[in-house]
């Protein structure tokens, strides 16, 4: 008896080769601009994946596409179950398939509390995401380099300025300071893994052993 095929991707899906070295990696940006990266066997079966082929004749695609790449029908099997999970896979009515991800896990030593959607983090990322390249690192270097010097040569001024600031009146300015710039942090973070291609599921507060 011959297994049944496998679903399809959902249409307009756009893959995205990043390579480094000797290393690949692969992208791919969906039509509600999510961007999500996949290894390369899952690249292979995520291209063969047609709604006519079963999981049997994939892996002997993707055997024939890189011979280094041997799988058995569990394994396609699986990593379709992991495209489905990301919401890439057709469902029959032609709709992505719903992610199945937890909004909210308790557990007493380590919590995540998400308070802002993956998604909306991912769009705005994606506006920024031209940054993470390499003219910017070395600028952001330069940078470094030149306000170091510049400290070091008025290192009497920054020492007495310091000790200004850290006085309780000011706790009010530090706390807002503090919070604008681990906003800043963190949005770097998202905008770095919408550049590598990795999918962002929610951003809030983490708690490990109940602090935060």
């Amino acid at each position: 008896m011959k297994s049944p095929a496998l679903p399809a991707l959902i249409s307009e899906l756009k893959f995205i080769v990043h390579g480094h070295g000797e290393g690949q990696w692969y992208a791919i940006k969906t039509p509600d601009k999510r961007f999500l990266r996949v290894g390369r066997r899952e690249y292979f079966v995520a291209s063969c994946l047609d709604a006519v082929r079963t999981a049997d004749e994939i892996a002997s695609r993707v055997h024939e596409i890189d011979s280094g790449i041997t799988l058995t029908e569990q394994e396609v099997v699986t990593v379709v179950g992991g495209l489905t999970r990301m919401g890439l896979i057709s469902s029959p009515d032609n709709k992505p398939s719903a992610a199945a991800v937890s909004k909210y896990s308790f557990n007493p030593i380590y919590m995540k509390i998400p308070l802002v959607d993956g998604k909306l983090l991912e769009r705005a990322g994606a506006w920024l995401a031209p940054l993470v390249c390499l003219p910017a690192a070395i600028l952001i270097g330069l940078l470094w380099v030149v306000a170091a010097m510049g400290v070091l040569a008025n290192w009497d001024w920054f020492a007495s300025a310091t000790g200004k600031l850290f006085v309780s009146d000011s706790w009010m300015w530090w706390g807002l300071a503090w919070l604008v710039l681990k906003t800043a942090h963190e949005l770097g973070h998202a905008v770095t893994a919408v550049r590598v291609g990795s999918p962002i599921r929610s951003a809030g507060i983490s708690l490990i052993f109940m602090a935060p």
